[in-house]
Order: structure tokens, then C-alpha cells, then sequence
């Protein structure tokens, strides 16, 4: 169990117990129930206010006060992590401080570890001496705050001067325990009090208008902090599992959980280490379990980041393991509560991110997971309109967020696809969309066509409807989607999240006109009847090989092919199926579409299924995943061959080849033969009468013609399409002055 759940019953046990004393009168309590000068009995700070304001020894004050040191020389600041009701009350109203991966450095990357001072350490090593202990304050106090102390010196200076503990009538901590007295009096005398209203009042705007309150102002957390210098118990101490000592990985979970930012593998000063709280979030949000709150820290030194590296050879896996196939058997997005854990296994390097094509808050969603702030993460990921009920199937993560993953020789990847698919089908369920740039009242009656329903095209339709555009979109199927909807098998990608995706996109107000093929004479229409036109076709035209004995038509494109199955799936009429069904099939090509195709054609019956790459298993473009679960399907896979022909014998084909750095000819008998050696653009012939093909390196092509996705760049992965179809609505808002639109 977190240590969440026992900080929050510890509070409410002390709640209850001070607040019983307030209403029975039992000799506990605040200002709010029996005058300033006994304050001392629970507050350290009204103990020294009290001497200020009366100017007199008062003893039970005094010997209270001294308890104080004693405790806080013992526990620190454990008050504050444990019995404090102000962050129970945060958490109970939901007015915790939101902080996001921006309040934090991704930390710096494992070859700038190396680079480090000596004397940087895990937290149970020595303090640093002469001018490296200097640097080492100059380095780790900027994360100590000074408003607290600032606070702590205008309380009593206020206090002196006014004969009276001033702070005591806003400090959270008392207000709390006033509201409790003055319900209590309110049901006992049955009489209200303007005066429970003014406390509610300034409690109402501590609790949601000063968030960082605890860590900023507290002064009663500041002269805790003063005399936990002292403090050598229940120190946070690093063990050597920490993924930072032991492989130099990029982890930052502990500094982003601790609520006073204190890094522990820098050697924390005393002066930082003074402002811990003793809550145990650094220890939860450990991925590697490897911090502890021992009684007392060791005085030997620990093992230090240069240390750790000097043995990053002994204890980083081999890199030839990179290269064994994981099969994963389930590719279904995560339940929530194994969402949570996969989570809590991230380290919070950020490195996801910057291999993700449409930089996604992959970061933050991810560590709201692991907070088990579901509702938010899945808000958070859907806001930026990126689609991650689809990324998140058919994206090569192995290729892209996933490999960037430092963890994937320590248990394995963080397995972000299908976290952020469960993201996406939350996000569709709950009915959240791209944040909106504009109010409503803010709508510009500006209109734009967007020819092409793919991924592109939706994404650019998604930025530009959010910013009050009147967007419709154009295509010649019979349902959105195009590659995605066509082109991907259901097994990979279930239909009914498009469907879905359509519905909120046309309560968001996108129009849709499909089963409209788009000529000459169609264009003209819409580039006067619209502001704006952008082209968002993708790349169709298969490249089909050519052979003296054989037909182009004899070869079977992929994506006609893929289109068949999923048109009989979808049960759209006039669709002749391709029966492969106890047949040989052979498929060209090494990438996704090839393992797609043949897939599919081993579950549509095939007898056998051969895939026929030019380049070796391991260099294969397909998503490793992906051809796992081929092999695993008994797909035949024939890497390194070079077809030398392909001959036609009755009903069969004869392919020719040769294999790695053989000079035998080969032969395979097939029965089907599907090409998936690429796609590319098939610009129709009228098109440049309005634009030149030179112009599509720019989103803008003409005068209010635009391009985006691979009608502009060639062939694409669906998040990369996704992305080039944001950026191509952003250059339409800026061209129709219109502002600058959320990515």
C-alpha cells in the first residue's frame, strides 16, 4: 500500500483528536477556542509568537516549545508530510498543486552524467567537504525557498509589534480547526456567526488560490525546517538497485514527487535535506524500490554517478539482446488498474517524447497514470487532438517512443502504445476532444474544404474546427478514415473507434460529405464557395515491379487486397472478395503493409504464407512486434532474397530468386501473389493548372490552396501524417489571419 493511504488516515486520526479537544474543551486546541497565550500547547510558531506578543516567560510555553525542538530534532519535518490537515483538505477538494513535466528538467542524458562533479552521490553518502561542499550548497539550495522564512519573520515581527499573534487568524492550519469549533457551536447553540463565514472565506482562497502555499509560505514549516537541520533520523537514503547508480539511466521520479523538489542523488545539503517531510512520495514513485527511510543513514559513503558508470559496461545487458524478437501475446490496451502499475514503472526521462513524431504529453499523461490520476491523464492526452486511440495500435512504438525508452533492457520498454491506447478509448468514451482555442462567441465565420478523410486531413480538420473554422471535410469512401479505415486490418485496429472518432468530431461541428469523389470542375466550386482548400490525399498508387512474363494487373496490390477484406468486413455493397483461402501466397515487400498482408492472408485460410524481403530479418523496417506475432502466426518469412523473375504457369506463378550471399537459383510456387513494395502520390493531371508540383514543399501551394500529409511529403506513418496535417491547419489560420492556433 502507498504511503498515500496512511498519510491520509494519520491526518484525519490527529483532525479528529485536536478537533475533539476544540469542541469538549480537553485542553487541546488553538486561539480559535481558549485565547492566544495557551496557543503554545499544539504551535511551535505561537509558542514564539506568544513571547512576543506579551513580552513575558510564560513556563508552560516555554518547556511546550523545547518539546517542539526535541520532536523535530527526532522526526523533521514529519508534521507536515503526516499530521498537517491542509494537504488532506487539498486532496479531499481537488485543489492539489498541478504541476506538470515543464516544472522539471528532463535531466541531463547518460554520457553528461559521466561529466559530473565527484562528489555527486546518493543521499546516504558523507557531506561534501571544503570547496566541493561550496558547490554543492550553491547547487542544491537553490531548491530551498525563501518566502517561507520571509513569512516566518514577518509573523513574528507582526506579532511583536502589535502585541498579538496576527498570523494565527489566516493560518490554514488554525482556520481548519475554527471551522470545525464553529459548526460544532452552530449545531450546539443553533445561532450562525459571521465570523464562521470569514473563516471559511480566507480558508476558500488558501486551500485554491495559494496551492503552493505549503511549499512557498508556511511558516510554520520554515521553523520546523530550522530545527531539522539538526535532524539525522528517517533520512530518504538511495539504495545501489536505483537505476541512475546502477545503469546511468535518465530517472527523475524522485525529484518530480518529492513536494519540496529536493534531489536526492545530488548529495542534498543539510539545509535542503531540513525541508524534507518525511512523506514517503519519493520511496512510492521509485520504478527500482530502491528508497528507504532507515532510523538513522549510514556515515559511509555511497555509491557516487561516476562510480556507477565506471562499471556501466558489468551492468548494462548486452546490446546484442536488442535484437531478439519480444512476442507479445497481448497488444489490447491495458486495463486501468495495469495501466497503473505499467505507470509506475516509468523513470520520467522525457526521451519517449522526443522521439514521438507529434510530441505528445507522453511525460505528464504517463505520470498522471501512475498517480492513479486516470481522469486527468486521459484528459491531458486527448486535448492535444493526436488521435491515441489509433497511434496507440498501429504506431511502430518499437521504432519510435518505445526504443527511446531506456528502460527496455531493465524489464523491459515502458509499453507507452498501449497505455495511450487505453488513453484514446477513455478519451472516446467520456466524450473529450482538442482543447477549443476560441469561446464560442469568438467563432470567425471563415470556411475550409479538406479534401481527404485520412489521417491528415481529420487532424487538420480536428485544429482548425477548435478554432472556430466551419470545416468540411471531402472523400470519395463511404466512411473516414482512408489507410486507416482501409488499409489497416481489424485485427490491428477496430473499426468501431473511428466510428466513434466521426461522432465526436461531428458534435464538434465538422461536417462530413462522403462518397464524394473530387474532379476539376469540383474544385474550382470549392475554392470559390470556401476561403480555404487543403489537399490531404495519401499516397494510393502502389509500385508494382515489372516482369517480361507477367502482367501488372497479375499481381495483387496490397492495398487493394487489404481494402477487399476490410470492405467485406464492413459490409459495403459491390465488394469482390479475393479468395485466398487454401492457396500459397506469396507477399513482396518488408514492411508494416507486408506484415499486414500476410497476416491477414494466414487468417483468411492461406495454406501457406511466404513474406519475401529484400534486407535481413533484423534490419526489416516492419515494427519488430508486429513480425513477432507473423512468425508466431506461421507466417514464412524469406529474408536477404533478390527475385530474379517471375513466370506464369497456368494457374500458378513461379517466383525465381536468390538467397543472402548464394548464387543458387531458387524457385517457389505460388498461387497469390501481393505487392507491398511502397505506395506513392497520384496527383490527378488538372492539378497544376493550380498549383506547381515545386510549390508542396511549403503547406501553402497556392493562393489558398494548401497541402498536408503525403499529398505533400510522399509516404507517411499515420502519426507523422497526423502531425504534417496540424501544422497544414496552422498555416491556414495564419494565412486567414485568424491567430495562432494550439498545436
Amino acid at each position: 500500500m502507498k504511503t498515500s493511504k496512511y498519510r491520509a488516515a494519520v491526518a484525519l486520526l490527529f483532525l479528529v483528536i485536536v478537533a475533539g479537544g476544540l469542541i469538549f474543551n480537553l485542553g487541546l486546541g488553538t486561539v480559535s477556542s481558549f485565547g492566544f497565550d495557551k496557543i503554545a500547547a499544539i504551535c511551535p510558531l505561537g509558542a514564539l509568537e506568544t513571547f512576543l506578543a506579551s513580552k513575558t516567560f510564560v513556563p508552560s510555553v516555554f518547556f511546550a516549545f523545547l518539546f517542539f525542538i526535541v520532536v523535530a530534532v527526532i522526526v523533521g519535518r514529519a508534521f507536515c508530510g503526516w499530521m498537517c490537515p491542509v494537504p488532506l483538505l487539498r486532496s479531499v477538494l481537488g485543489a492539489e498543486d498541478k504541476r506538470t513535466s515543464k516544472d522539471y528538467p528532463k535531466g541531463a542524458k547518460v554520457s553528461e552524467l559521466a561529466s559530473e562533479d565527484k562528489n555527486v552521490g546518493c543521499a546516504a553518502s558523507e557531506e561534501p567537504k571544503g570547496e566541493a561542499a561550496i558547490s554543492s550548497l550553491k547547487i542544491t539550495d537553490r531548491s530551498v525557498p525563501k518566502g517561507p522564512f520571509y513569512v516566518l519573520f514577518a509573523a513574528l515581527g507582526s506579532a511583536l509589534v502589535f502585541g498579538f499573534p496576527v498570523f494565527c487568524l489566516i493560518c490554514p492550519v488554525g482556520l481548519t480547526f475554527g471551522v470545525i469549533l464553529g459548526v460544532w457551536s452552530f449545531f450546539y447553540t443553533g445561532s450562525a456567526s459571521w465570523t464562521l463565514l470569514l473563516i471559511l472565506a480566507f480558508l476558500f482562497l488558501e486551500i485554491f488560490f495559494l496551492r503552493k502555499w505549503c511549499h512557498q509560505f508556511c511558516p510554520i514549516g520554515a521553523l520546523i525546517s530550522l530545527v531539522s537541520i539538526f535532524n539525522r533520523s528517517f533520512r530518504p537514503k538511495v539504495s545501489s538497485e536505483c537505476y541512475k547508480l546502477k545503469g546511468g539511466l535518465n530517472c527523475n521520479r524522485c525529484s518530480i514527487a518529492c513536494p519540496e523538489g529536493i534531489q536526492l542523488l545530488h548529495n542534498p545539503s543539510s539545509l535542503e535535506f531540513s525541508r524534507c517531510i518525511k512523506c514517503g512520495k519519493c520511496a512510492d514513485a521509485c520504478p527500482a524500490h530502491a528508497i528507504h527511510f532507515p532510523l538513522f543513514s549510514g556515515k559511509k559513503a555511497g555509491k557516487t554517478l561516476e562510480d556507477s558508470h565506471s562499471q556501466e559496461k558489468a551492468l548494462t545487458p548486452s546490446m546484442a539482446s536488442e535484437e531478439k524478437v519480444q512476442v507479445l501475446d497481448q497488444t489490447a490496451p491495458f486495463s486501468e488498474k495495469d495501466a497503473i502499475a505499467e505507470a509506475s514503472r516509468c523513470i520520467q526521462c522525457g526521451a519517449c517524447e522526443d522521439k514521438c513524431p507529434q510530441k505528445n504529453p507522453l511525460r505528464d499523461y504517463i505520470r498522471l497514470l501512475s498517480e492513479g490520476r486516470t481522469q486527468e491523464a486521459v484528459k491531458l492526452l486527448n486535448a492535444s487532438g493526436s488521435m491515441p486511440e489509433v497511434c496507440g495500435r498501429i504506431c511502430p512504438q518499437d521504432q519510435l517512443c518505445e526504443s527511446a525508452c531506456p528502460l527496455r533492457e531493465y524489464g523491459g520498454a515502458i509499453q507507452i502504445g498501449r497505455l495511450t491506447s487505453l488513453g484514446g478509448d477513455l478519451g472516446l468514451k467520456k466524450n473529450w476532444r482538442r482543447t477549443s482555442a476560441t469561446k464560442p462567441r469568438e467563432l470567425k465565420r471563415k470556411t475550409v474544404a479538406i479534401i481527404g478523410a485520412g489521417p491528415a486531413g481529420l487532424a487538420a480538420a480536428d485544429v482548425l474546427c477548435s478554432f472556430g473554422v466551419h470545416t468540411t471535410v471531402f472523400d470519395k469512401e463511404h466512411e473516414i478514415g482512408g489507410l486507416l479505415t482501409y488499409g489497416i486490418p481489424f485485427f490491428k485496429l477496430e473499426k468501431e473507434s473511428l466510428a466513434k472518432r466521426r461522432k465526436l468530431y461531428e458534435k464538434q461541428g465538422i461536417r462530413f460529405k462522403l462518397g464524394v469523389p473530387i474532379e476539376e470542375k469540383d474544385f474550382i466550386a470549392l475554392t470559390q464557395d470556401y476561403d480555404a482548400v487543403i489537399f490531404a490525399l495519401g499516397a494510393s498508387a502502389p509500385v508494382i515491379p515489372q516482369f517480361a512474363d507477367l502482367s501488372a494487373t497479375e499481381i495483387i496490390p496490397a492495398m487493394d487486397y487489404l481494402g477487399s477484406v476490410n470492405r467485406l468486413l464492413l459490409h459495403e455493397t459491390g465488394t469482390q472478395p479475393l479468395d485466398f483461402g487454401g492457396k500459397r501466397v506469396a507477399v513482396l515487400g518488408g514492411g508494416d503493409t507486408a506484415v499486414d498482408c500476410s497476416r491477414t492472408s494466414a487468417r483468411e485460410g492461406a495454406s501457406r504464407t511466404f513474406m519475401i524481403a529484400r534486407k535481413e530479418l533484423h534490419a526489416l523496417k516492419a515494427s519488430k512486434k508486429d513480425l513477432a506475432l507473423a512468425i508466431k502466426e506461421k507466417v514464412e518469412v524469406l529474408d536477404q532474397c533478390q527475385i530474379l523473375d517471375i513466370q506464369r504457369k497456368q494457374d500458378q506463378f513461379i517466383i525465381q530468386y536468390v538467397r543472402g550471399s548464394s548464387t543458387e537459383t531458387k524457385e517457389l510456387v505460388v498461387d497469390r501473389i501481393v505487392c507491398a513494395y511502397g505506395f506513392r502520390v497520384l496527383y490527378p493531371e488538372w492539378l497544376e493548372k493550380f498549383i506547381s508540383k515545386k510549390s508542396l514543399d511549403n503547406y501553402e501551394a497556392g493562393k489558398n490552396i494548401f497541402v498536408a500529409g503525403e499529398f505533400r511529403t510522399g509516404s507517411l506513418l499515420a502519426t507523422n501524417a497526423i502531425e504534417d496535417g496540424k501544422e497544414a491547419a496552422q498555416a491556414v489560420i495564419s494565412a486567414l489571419r485568424l491567430g495562432e492556433a494550439k498545436k
